[in-house]
């Protein structure tokens, strides 16, 4: 289910829960594809949310470094917090971006040259929600990559309460 801006249910967040829960729902389709999370959450990570919004963004994220990953390839999800902010990172050694790639990525329909691994299909819209669901948390989403078959991270910042 997919609750609209409108419905944002704000509340306190134990976001080192809902990550581990979230590994543990994406966790079969890593398996079907023989591939390992690696994580590093820190313990007692809080926010203030919506906590199925900030499933759906988190499951998002994951599901995008499983689509976009060789077979038998690790993923990694840590987080943080820093400086005021709880920093949820989610890598890959996947596909990679081109550098145009890269600056299409969070536009709702636009073509991307990279694809999925295993004929998954796209993920330019789930991750242009992503994006609106982290704004909307007064947080924000970025995407790195070194280029085609280096990887991407993507870097999740949310204020800390």
């Amino acid at each position: 289910m997919e609750r609209g801006p409108g419905k944002m249910r704000m509340e306190p967040v134990d976001l080192t829960h809902l990550l581990n829960g979230t590994l543990a729902d994406v966790r079969p389709r890593l398996q079907r594809k023989a591939q390992t999370a690696i994580t590093e959450v820190g313990e007692g990570l809080q926010v203030v949310g919506d906590p199925e919004i900030l499933r759906q963004l988190v499951h998002a994220l994951m599901t995008n470094a499983s689509k976009f990953s060789a077979a038998g390839s690790e993923i990694r999800v840590s987080a943080a917090e820093q400086n005021g902010q709880v920093i949820v990172r989610v890598e890959d050694r996947g596909v990679g971006l081109s550098p145009s790639d890269l600056q299409e990525l969070f536009v709702r329909y636009a073509w991307l040259t990279s694809r999925s691994t295993a004929g998954e299909g796209q993920a330019r819209s789930t991750l242009a929600r992503a994006r609106q669901w982290a704004t909307l948390h007064q947080g924000s989403l970025e995407a790195e990559s070194k280029g085609i078959g280096k990887g991407t991270r993507f870097t999740l910042r949310l204020p800390a309460p």
